[in-house]
């Protein structure tokens, strides 16, 4: 059987600088520059990988530090 899951047309318009903001500034400056809740953001972190995207965020920015 085939589940078919709504995703709201929001969801599905990513800004193309999110993650690259969300990359070089960091979570408050995404909050700051796209006005979105906290929900809308995590779920287009999903859309960009969800846990494999922040980790492999969080190894670079430890990488950068050094």
């Amino acid at each position: 059987m085939r589940v078919l899951r709504y995703i709201p047309p929001f969801a599905k318009r990513i800004p193309r600088e999110f993650k690259e903001v969300l990359d070089e500034s960091g979570w408050r400056e995404v909050e700051h520059l796209f006005g979105k809740r906290t929900s809308v953001n995590r779920r287009w972190v999903e859309h960009l990988g969800g846990k494999d995207y922040l980790q492999a965020r969080k190894r670079e920015r430890k990488r950068r530090a050094k």
